[in-house]
């Protein structure tokens, strides 16, 4: 049971480590650039969806995180039983679920908020002042603005 919630909770922080590029790919494209501020906010409700402090952290694990995990690794890594309480179920793996969100992330956090997530995991509820260091979303984003001035250069040449 133990190995099973293990295995569990890598599956679910690898699935939410997918959607969580998703959105962060998808801000990118809106906003046309890589903006800081939208990306550690994007990371800080993520951590909040997995601690349970969110509003809609139970709508995430039961929709979302559960396609998600099912999609990637096949309909039996979760059963339809475990989808109504998906999160409560993960819950004695929070820490562990965390912790790797944030090493697949690259995030760093500041010491006083992992020191308090420590104490009481369930339903800690992280600042975009927690995190010290997010990584770049994508880092290659300005080859788009070099394309479309070699496009542009190319044409008033033409």
């Amino acid at each position: 049971e133990e190995l099973r919630l293990l295995l569990l909770a890598e599956m679910a922080v690898r699935a939410a480590k997918n959607i969580a590029r998703y959105y962060l790919r998808s801000a990118a494209k809106v906003m046309q650039t890589v903006v800081q501020e939208l990306h550690t906010f994007l990371l800080t409700q993520f951590l909040n969806l997995l601690t349970g402090a969110h509003p809609l952290s139970e709508d995430f694990y039961r929709n979302q995180l559960y396609h998600a995990v099912r999609i990637r690794f096949g309909t039996m890594a979760v059963v339809e039983v475990e989808r109504r309480n998906l999160r409560s179920y993960l819950e004695p793996a929070l820490v562990y679920m965390v912790t790797r969100f944030k090493e697949c992330m690259a995030i760093a956090l500041e010491n006083t908020p992992v020191a308090g997530f420590l104490e009481c995991p369930p339903f800690f509820r992280f600042v975009t002042a927690d995190i010290r260091v997010a990584p770049r979303v994508k880092h290659n984003i300005a080859t788009l603005d070099l394309a479309e001035a070699e496009v542009l250069s190319e044409e008033a040449n033409a």
